[in-house]
Parts: C-alpha cells; sequence; structure tokens
C-alpha cells in the first residue's frame, strides 16, 4: 500500500497505524487506572508516564531522525487520538473528557516525546 502524502522519511501509513496503537494503549491503560481508583494526581501521573514511554517506544520504532518528521509524526498521533476520541470515547465519557487539563497534557506530552525523540537522535 502507497503512502498517500509523501514528506521526507514520513511514511503515513505506519504514522496512522502506530498512532492507533498509541491510542489503543492509552485507552486501556485510563481505563485500568480508573476502574482501580486511583487518585487523581496518582492516576494522572500513571497515564502521562505510559504517554511518554509509548510515545518514545514507538518514535524509535519510526527511526525518527530529525525534528521535521518527527513534528508531522506527533501531529498525526495527536489528531488521529482526538478523532477516535470523539468517535469512541465519547460514548463512554461524554464530551466532558475535552474539558479536562489532564487529558490535554497527555496529548502535549505524546506530541513532545515524539519532537524530542527527532530532535536528540541527531
Amino acid at each position: 500500500m502507497k503512502d498517500i502524502i509523501k514528506i521526507d522519511g514520513l511514511k503515513i501509513n505506519r504514522a496512522l497505524l502506530y498512532g492507533a496503537v498509541i491510542w489503543a494503549t492509552m485507552f486501556i491503560v485510563a481505563s485500568i487506572v480508573v476502574g482501580y481508583g486511583f487518585g487523581d494526581w496518582t492516576k494522572y501521573g500513571i497515564m502521562w508516564l505510559f504517554s511518554i514511554a509509548f510515545s518514545w517506544i514507538i518514535a524509535t520504532r519510526l527511526k525518527i531522525n530529525d525534528i521535521k518528521t518527527a513534528f508531522y509524526y506527533g501531529l498525526i498521533f495527536v489528531v488521529l487520538g482526538v478523532i477516535l476520541d470523539l468517535l469512541i470515547s465519547v460514548r463512554f465519557t461524554g464530551t466532558a473528557i475535552f474539558s479536562s487539563f489532564d487529558y490535554w497534557v497527555g496529548y502535549g506530552l505524546t506530541f513532545l516525546t515524539v519532537l524530542f525523540r527527532g530532535y536528540s537522535s541527531k
């Protein structure tokens, strides 16, 4: 399957696949953490740690080696995650999820982790 968009070093199909993997992993982690009833800051810390770890692993696996490519991968991961949340997560949590600061911090950490991976790989 050929990539739709051509940007140096960016493989759009892999970006979409791995973005969905990050989202699904975080969906499972969030469900477990919320289900166990951890306190707010413990819950946030666990989810943010997983967000950073999985984003770093995926960015390393994709062999992101420059900041421009990292920017596009990070952007795709975040946009895809928000779209999947609109389609799936809203059914379970309602639209209140989008007004939660920890939600946006998680996506910010995902984006910044991928960006840092691209920056640090030189």
